[in-house]
C-alpha cells in the first residue's frame, strides 16, 4: 500500500512498515539531520518541511503514518505545557482528515491519551 510518513525522523518506523510490506512513497520532517540520516538509508527521498495543519501531502495517501513530537508532554522530557510542539498531534490529524488515508497510524509516548492534548482528541 502507498504510504506517506510524516515526522519520519531518521526512519524507525518506516523502517517496520516497509519490512512489512508497505510501500513508503513519500518521506517528510523538519530536522535536516534526520533527513539526511532518513534518506542514506531508505528507498524514498524524506523532504525538509515544516509540518503543520496548512501543510498538503503532494499524493492521495492509503496509509498515513506519523510519529509527531512528544517532548512537551513526555514523561522523560521537562513536561512544559506552552511547548509550540505539543499541537503537532492535533495538526496531523487535521491533515489527515484533509487527506483520508485508508488507515492512519498515529506513534507516541504512552502518557499522551492521559496527557491535557490526548483528553482533546475525540476518536
Amino acid at each position: 500500500m502507498k504510504t506517506v510518513s510524516l515526522f519520519s525522523g531518521c526512519g524507525g518506523l518506516d523502517l517496520g512498515f516497509v519490512k512489512s510490506g508497505f510501500q513508503i512513497t513519500a518521506a517528510y520532517d523538519s530536522d535536516r539531520a534526520a533527513i539526511t540520516c532518513y534518506n542514506t538509508n531508505h528507498v524514498a527521498p524524506a523532504k525538509q518541511v515544516r509540518i503543520s495543519s496548512s501543510f498538503s501531502l503532494e499524493q492521495d495517501v492509503e496509509v498515513l503514518i506519523a510519529g509527531p513530537p512528544c517532548q512537551g508532554f513526555s514523561t522523560v522530557g521537562k513536561n512544559q505545557a506552552n511547548d509550540r510542539r505539543n499541537f503537532l498531534f492535533l495538526e496531523t490529524c487535521e491533515i489527515a482528515a484533509r487527506s483520508q488515508p485508508k488507515v492512519l497510524v498515529l506513534e507516541n509516548v504512552s502518557v499522551f491519551p492521559v496527557s491535557a492534548y490526548g483528553t482533546d482528541l475525540r476518536l
